[in-house]
């Protein structure tokens, strides 16, 4: 067989074009091999990130839960001081609304009074 060297040149320029091919796949592969481990560290960081920021806002909702259960209680001490004082009061009134004689008012009449209701009874 006799080959020119045009035809023996044509004829190894798939192979080594496949060659070629095979490496820049392999370099590419590498590529991509790198960049999946890189977003997926990235992704990773992402998700520990998140985790930490809601293990300090379950903290933050505990802490701000204590602090409303505090003041609830605080709120309800108070109230029932309140309604202590309120009930005092209204038998302090209902003691004050008693009827009274005109007599035993007069026995209870200061001087000012006296002069007052002296020159009323004048008037009339």
């Amino acid at each position: 067989f006799f080959f020119s060297s045009r035809r023996r040149h044509t004829r190894f320029l798939p192979v080594s074009w496949a060659r070629r091919c095979v490496q820049e796949t392999g370099t590419l592969g590498n590529q991509v091999t790198q960049e999946r481990s890189f977003l997926q560290n990235q992704l990773n960081q992402a998700v520990k990130d998140l985790q930490q920021v809601k293990a300090s806002s379950m903290q933050q909702i505990q802490m701000l839960e204590n602090q409303l259960a505090q003041k609830s209680q605080e709120l309800s001490k108070g109230q029932v001081k309140v309604n202590q004082e309120t009930a005092a009061l209204k038998n302090e009134i209902m003691k004050a609304n008693k009827a009274v004689s005109y007599t035993h008012l007069r026995a209870h009449e200061t001087g000012r009074n006296l002069v007052c209701r002296l020159l009323l009874e004048k008037k009339k």
